[in-house]
């Protein structure tokens, strides 16, 4: 069974509609607050953590970095939180990466 069929359908829509919104490359000025402002209970900080990923993901796409880093930051102590610790090393290296650009 995959990760996806185990969610709750709204942060199914909400997970795939960042997949859509990377793909099509828009301006997420509204999608960031969106994200930032979930709350931070139990169940929902490990699907805070990868909506913010997906977010630090397309601010890279968008070539903005800085906002980029915040989102991956951000998303490091969820992860850890929740575990997912092979999740916390990416957002680690992938913040790395963008400041040795």
């Amino acid at each position: 069974m995959s990760l996806l069929s185990t969610l709750p359908t709204f942060l199914k829509r909400l997970l795939l509609f960042l997949r859509c919104l990377d793909w099509h490359l828009p301006r997420p000025t509204s999608l960031t607050p969106a994200i930032f402002n979930i709350v931070k209970n139990s169940p929902a900080r490990w699907y805070k953590a990868c909506c913010l990923y997906r977010l630090g993901s397309l601010y890279i796409t968008l070539s903005q970095y800085r906002e980029a880093m915040k989102a991956f930051k951000a998303a490091e102590a969820p992860y850890l939180t929740a575990g997912s610790h092979e999740m916390v090393a990416n957002c680690v290296i992938t913040f790395a990466e963008i400041c040795r650009c």
